[in-house]
């Protein structure tokens, strides 16, 4: 059963009463966790990840204030949602030994729901404001790893600096958020520290274990060879920048590679059926002048390797930086064998002036220069014309990685900041898209921000790993339209208006936006005279009005449509 689109069936009503059922208990921390005042400081103790809620757990937060001088004997706070509507106002004591708790259980229709992103302001005074960023998200139901669309991508401590390493706490978020997949990178650099020191896999087999507790799988990108096992034959190129390729994107020596590769699989054959080999190979920071050839001779190898440690493995194509059909035309051509070919994969970053569903001349090919659609359909064209896989097993194609940045030191143009909002809107547009398109498996990158970035659907660690609006509206997608069996684009839409209909066993869904805030669309009549309307948030949105035939307003923030009760 969806969740969001029972709570849409009740309207707004029935999720505020929801909220009162509750008792969501909720405290303040500001962008660093703490936040100074004239004569104290006060500070979140929150343990990480209690950002993120169930709908139908107790949440308890904690903040505490330090000084010599108590700021006041009351706190107060404001709730706002995603569209910064004041949905709830109130105080709390602040008790002598300077912890506080804010309670928000409020009686009546306030406004606040049972689901949804939402922003609280905490005040007291002669001291600053304190802000926390939480997520309210209903549970998920079970589902077979392999059936799901759902991924999320991210290093969870494949290099070093880049994340919290995946185990029993820091996989919640993630299975919160209702991905079946974790792809995380194999840190072979870090794994292993001489040629004659044994493989460290303690990081893998707590992941591995992790993801397995919560009916996840995970999903490694094999790479970042070590300085011992570069080969010396090959010389250090230098990147597109200038600079020389990093040694752990250099191709490994074939000994090496064999007995680190064949060890992994060995070692997780049945556990990890999904092998990523490689990270953007044709990019020439990641590979050697990008080299097609090169990476097709690599890309065999490999798949010997994994073919011979366990027969039941599948084989993942490194996903290209970018949507390169050209460059993946080029590695079969080169002679990359297509039985070993299980899964093509690209990365389909876009520029953020390339809005998935328009191209922007000035982007480069494979990265907004075309819709998202038209790039997309292009590799699943030559994906359907590859030899077929033996024992008639169908080949798939995932997007390994795809995001937005809010903000953050990345240099490229290509993840020019977006707000917070345009990124969830993004988030359910493109993967709507890529699902219409023909992707099979979508991994967004990244779970949480590093501190070059924010690309991630939580925070960095100085943001307590706050969640962002982007991961409720995955987690809303996910309940949605996880259980769909076809997803497609609906063609004869008014200009500038885009409808997904998804396929799901107890009856359709409808994503439907525009890229103009206030443009009518007119539902299908199979949908009955009163639709259902759910938000990005997971929220009832504003009902169909009663005209004939009925209208709903779109916006750029997508909405869920479903059938009336009665038809």
């Amino acid at each position: 059963m969806h969740v969001n689109r029972t709570e849409a069936s009740g309207g707004a009503a029935r999720l505020r009463a929801a909220s009162g059922i509750l008792g969501v208990l909720l405290l303040g921390a500001n962008a660093f966790g703490a936040a100074e005042g004239p004569a104290g400081r006060w500070a979140d103790h929150t343990p990480e990840f209690r950002h993120i809620l169930w709908t139908t757990e107790p949440k308890v937060f904690t903040l505490r204030y330090t000084g010599a001088v108590p700021p006041a004997t009351n706190v107060v706070y404001t709730v706002t949602d995603l569209w910064e509507r004041n949905v709830w106002r109130g105080t709390a004591s602040l008790r002598g030994n300077g912890w506080a708790r804010i309670r928000l259980d409020p009686p009546g229709d306030t406004g606040l729901r049972a689901v949804g992103w939402y922003r609280l302001a905490v005040e007291a005074a002669g001291t600053a404001a304190l802000d926390i960023d939480f997520a309210v998200v209903p549970p998920h139901s079970p589902m077979d790893p392999e059936a799901s669309f759902f991924g999320i991508a991210g290093s969870f401590g494949g290099y070093r600096n880049a994340g919290p390493w995946l185990n029993a706490v820091t996989v919640i978020p993630a299975a919160r958020l209702g991905a079946r997949w974790v792809r995380i990178t194999s840190g072979w650099s870090d794994l292993q520290e001489a040629p004659d020191a044994p493989v460290d896999w303690a990081f893998y087999e707590q992941a591995v274990a992790a993801a397995e507790a919560h009916g996840m799988r995970v999903f490694p990108m094999m790479g970042t060879t070590p300085a011992f096992a570069v080969d010396p034959a090959i010389a250090r190129p230098r990147t597109h920048r200038g600079d020389l390729l990093r040694r752990i994107s250099m191709p490994p020596r074939e000994d090496a590679w064999r007995a680190f590769l064949g060890e992994a699989v060995q070692r997780f054959g049945g556990r990890v059926p999904y092998w990523e080999i490689w990270n953007e190979p044709n990019g020439a920071g990641h590979w050697p002048g990008g080299d097609p050839e090169r990476f097709a001779r690599f890309f065999n190898l490999s798949g010997r390797i994994i073919r011979a440690a366990d027969p039941g493995a599948r084989i993942v194509m490194g996903g290209t930086t970018g949507v390169k059909p050209d460059w993946i035309t080029a590695f079969l051509d080169a002679g990359a064998d297509p039985d070993y070919l299980d899964v093509v994969a690209v990365h389909p970053y876009r520029h953020p002036d390339a809005i998935p569903e328009r191209g922007f001349s000035e982007a480069p090919r494979g990265y907004g220069h075309a819709p998202l659609l038209e790039d997309l359909r292009g590799v699943s064209e030559l994906t359907a014309r590859l030899p077929p896989l033996p024992g008639g097993r169908r080949r798939q194609l995932w997007c390994t990685e795809s995001g937005y940045n809010t903000g953050g030191a990345m240099a490229a143009a290509l993840h020019a900041p977006v707000s917070p909002r345009q990124q969830a809107q993004m988030l359910v547009r493109t993967m709507c898209l890529a699902r219409a398109a023909g992707v099979d498996r979508f991994f967004w990158f990244r779970l949480c921000d590093t501190y070059g970035g924010g690309l991630g659907l939580l925070g960095n660690a100085d943001r307590r790993f706050m969640p962002k609006p982007a991961y409720v509206a995955y987690a809303v997608l996910e309940r949605m339209t996880g259980a769909a069996s076809a997803c497609r684009l609906l063609a004869g839409q008014p200009e500038g208006v885009f409808v997904v209909r998804c396929d799901l066993p107890d009856g359709p869904v409808w994503v439907a936006w525009a890229l103009q805030p206030d443009t009518a669309w007119t539902p299908p009549a199979v949908l009955g005279p009163a639709p259902r309307v759910t938000d990005m948030m997971g929220g009832a949105a504003a009902q169909i009005g009663s005209a004939t035939p009925p209208a709903l307003r779109l916006a750029p923030d997508p909405v869920y449509v479903t059938a009336s009760a009665a038809r």
